[in-house]
């Protein structure tokens, strides 16, 4: 099993247990220094790991698509080249540019693909809004006001677990379908 057929069957497992559970999703309470009073529900963890899963499997299989593209569909030529500009950690600008060069998948999936990466790049990856202004006081002095607003749950994230699995479901069919493209195939031959 290739890793992104495994990765899409993790977030299908992980958006399962999230249907099969009972109960209203449960968000997680705080005290004042900030301690964990109740955590969050499995709702929680289930959506997180669906949608992040659901992006590692088609990044997986948006680099598998590239990686045949340039070595098993391109002349030697064009694959020198290719492989010399590529960057061995491409980031997701550069792979939706090379699918849209060298696909015929639709600018909407594409769209989507990169709101999935965006998505799962906010929940992994921590971003701070720092914030300072002043603030009018009755005395006359301005107060400065600073505030850092830190990532949170939110309850959008349980339902964006079911749009993820469908974007990766969508996503690595059109992939898949992509990479084995009647019009590259003849490429093989000419190597």
């Amino acid at each position: 099993m290739e890793k992104g057929d495994f990765y899409l069957w993790v977030a299908r497992g992980e958006h399962e247990r999230l249907a099969r559970l009972r109960g209203k999703p449960r968000y997680p309470r705080f005290d004042f220094k900030r301690r964990v009073h109740h955590p969050p529900s499995a709702h929680y963890r289930h959506a997180i790991a669906c949608s992040v899963f659901s992006a590692f499997a088609v990044e997986y299989e948006l680099k598998r698509f590239i990686s045949v593209r340039m070595m098993f569909q391109s002349r030697a030529p064009e694959r020198r080249v290719l492989r010399a500009m590529w960057s061995e950690r491409p980031n997701v600008q550069q792979m939706l540019s090379f699918l849209r060069a060298a696909s015929s998948i639709e600018k909407g999936l594409r769209d989507e693909i990169k709101a999935l990466f965006d998505y799962r790049n906010g929940l992994a990856h921590a971003r701070f809004e720092m914030d300072e202004f002043e603030q009018a006081q009755q005395t006359g002095d301005p107060t400065i006001i600073q505030r850092v607003n830190f990532p949170q749950l939110d309850p959008a994230d349980l339902k964006k677990a079911a749009w993820s699995l469908g974007v990766a479901t969508r996503a690595f069919g059109a992939l898949r379908e992509a990479t084995d493209a009647t019009e590259w195939r003849a490429s093989r031959q000419e190597r």
